[in-house]
């Protein structure tokens, strides 16, 4: 049955975003650089009550429609994005760096021009990205690879993908109808929820001051963040074990949105990956795993553990498990992706059964596999010595598939999957000896794709146009990327990156260049074999299921046992916890209709509090910050 859809872009929106950037990206750019947290919540959160009331007291309420592109697009205008150029700066510099040679020869002397300034340019010195002509094809080779190409790609991939799931196979996508909740009550203002939406905004506020701003005005934390670690009593009996619990609350009742069988099936790839294996690969498999046998330590923080096992152990395995649920899931559903494909086939614009409006696949097919292609090509231009062959092939099959298999996911688990490493792991095992084709990467890693499938349904739920989002989220990330080079190059200018003036980068940044020097220099490991035994598996495992769900009736979840396998415990055991209180408590309490009706509510004015705290925090750190400490 078709609905109705209606335009929500006005100028009031641009209006709103232009304010919003400008008032958050600096604030983004401060806190990524001293704190290392994100501020697009708070600042979605923010906006959309400030603006709201103040419309409002002009005479004019937003639409659902308005209010769902703020909602949406806000991110995009608040995000951070040039703070890596200047990472390659410090990249050059870092003793870490100069320590690690090939062929007795130090990294940065192997680096090439099209990537940072060459060393002795005067870039080094003045801290300004316009101000030396070096940075010219640094500058424009990044934004071709890193923003324009995989924009393009995910776009129409988005289209091909929201068609598919939304329209044909009609996936939940349990966390939209938080977003829409907030929406509608915001415009609706029904009396009853809008009070059931005040009331849980507290609780979220004051849960939010104990989690979020106790070290920052008490000066130490009440509440861990973000999660209580385990391992320092666990280790004893499950060496390696990450058992924890995410300390966010939002996480559990996200967990009501979240149908129990998917979330069982998370807890038990969760546990399966991260607890028994991670055990096992210290005990009884610790001989195939030798480097991350010699790197554990008895005690060693569910963090570090996370972070070493991930490199040592379960990087090939998690590509092998996502290509395995990709192909699981276009075997099982060809016919599906087949009918979605013709039908946006068939008109130069797809009206769909429910009344929104798509492009034709020709277009989009266009956008796509000319994006990728041309990424592909700029990719072996800057890299000669890797193979063209793997590129052409490679990188639109690869970005295809990350953005199936992250979309399947957030459609039926509410989280996404993003595989690390992919691409480190397609070099390494192309036999590539050099630093170039380590230091960028093409189109291939497109898992972004699933958040914007995700806003295109809470648009179905507000009766907002596809393509308004679409044109929304553009128009935000235009202005919110001018902003972040300018705000990038001020911050800069005011002190070096990283520096005493900005903690978490002079933390963070030093970790990253490890990461990143092992791979270049050969010092970790990927075989072949264990990818393809990896992939068979996958495949194996969940065909199993579907067919002890034929014989015996057991349910199953695919994507919830594979998403498990990508989540660490601390967050799935919350949201296991929020589903059962959700299929078995809540009904109870508040009756099963009524709960259906406002447990959405309930999440998003929790979810509303938290992130209105956070933000006026911030603002009043940096009210207390704002006297400059010189020197550095």
């Amino acid at each position: 049955m078709s609905q109705e859809f209606k335009p929500g872009l006005t100028w009031r929106i641009v209006l709103v975003l232009l304010v919003a950037a400008l008032v958050f990206v600096p604030v983004a750019t401060y806190l990524q650089l001293v704190s290392g947290a994100g501020i697009a919540a708070s600042a979605t959160y923010i906006t959309i009550i400030l603006f709201s009331e103040f419309f409002g007291l002009m005479g004019y309420r937003f639409t659902k429609q308005e209010l769902t592109l703020l909602f949406l697009a806000i991110p995009s205008a608040a995000s951070v994005g040039w703070l890596g150029m200047v990472y390659r700066i410090y990249f050059m510099q870092s003793p870490i760096t100069w320590s690690f040679r090939i062929n007795g020869i130090p990294l940065p002397r192997l680096v090439p021009s099209w990537w940072v300034p060459p060393l002795g340019s005067r870039a080094y010195y003045i801290r300004n990205l316009i101000c030396t002509p070096e940075w010219i094809v640094p500058l424009l080779t990044s934004e071709f690879m890193v923003t324009i190409f995989p924009l393009i790609a995910s776009i129409s991939l988005t289209l091909m993908l929201s068609y598919m799931y939304i329209e044909i196979e009609k996936l939940p996508f349990p966390i939209a109808p938080v977003a829409a909740s907030l929406v509608t009550t915001l415009t609706e203002r029904k009396p009853e929820e809008f009070r059931i939406f005040t009331l849980s905004l507290y609780p979220g506020m004051v849960w939010a001051a104990f989690l979020y701003l106790s070290q920052m005005f008490l000066g130490f934390q009440i509440v861990p963040l973000p999660w209580i670690d385990f391992t320092p009593w666990t280790y004893r009996f499950l060496p390696g074990a990450l058992i924890g619990f995410a300390t966010d609350i939002v996480t559990v009742l996200y967990g009501f949105m979240i149908p129990f069988t998917t979330a069982a099936y998370m807890l038990i790839g969760s546990m399966a990956c991260w607890v028994i294996g991670n055990s096992l690969t210290l005990t009884v498999f610790k001989d195939y795993f030798p480097t991350w046998y010699e790197e554990y330590f008895p005690g060693m923080s569910l963090a570090a553990s996370w972070q070493r096992s991930i490199l040592r152990v379960w990087i090939v395995p998690q590509i092998g498990l996502g290509f395995a649920l990709a192909l699981y899931t276009i075997m099982r559903g060809w016919r599906n992706i087949t009918r979605a494909f013709s039908s946006l086939l068939r008109h130069r614009t797809t009206k769909t059964a429910l009344g929104a409006e798509y492009p034709s696949l020709a277009i989009l097919l266009l956008l796509f596999i000319g994006s990728t292609l041309a990424s592909a090509i700029l990719y072996h231009i800057l890299v000669p010595g890797f193979p063209l062959w793997v590129c052409l092939i490679l990188v639109p099959t690869l970005s295809f598939a990350t953005a199936l298999i992250s979309t399947r996911a957030i459609g039926e688990t509410g989280s996404s999957i993003s595989i690390p490493y992919l691409w480190n792991v397609v070099i390494y095992m192309s036999g590539y000896k050099g630093v170039d084709a380590w230091l960028l990467m093409p189109s291939v890693d497109l898992s972004g794709v699933a958040g914007n499938v995700q806003n295109l349904k809470v648009g179905y739920l507000t009766g907002t146009k596809p393509m308004d989002i679409i044109k929304a989220m553009l128009i935000a990330w235009a202005i919110g990327d001018t902003l972040t080079f300018i705000y990038t190059n001020v911050f800069w200018s005011m002190a070096p990156i990283p520096s005493s003036a900005y903690p978490f980068a002079l933390m963070q940044w030093p970790i990253t260049i490890v990461s990143q020097c092992v791979w270049i220099t050969g010092q970790v490991v990927a075989q072949t074999s264990l990818l393809l035994g990896s992939i068979g598996t996958g495949i194996a495992i969940l065909f199993l299921g579907d067919v002890l769900t034929k014989i015996v009736g057991l349910p199953f979840s695919a994507a919830g046992l594979v998403t498990g396998f990508f989540t660490i415990p601390p967050s799935v055991l919350p949201l296991f916890l929020g589903s059962s209180l959700n299929r078995y408590v809540m009904p109870k309490l508040f009756g099963a209709e009524r709960w259906n009706r406002v447990r959405g509510i309930i999440v998003a004015g929790f979810a509303c509090g938290e992130g209105v705290m956070v933000g006026l925090g911030i603002a009043f750190s940096l009210i207390g910050k704002a006297a400059w400490l010189w020197p550095w």
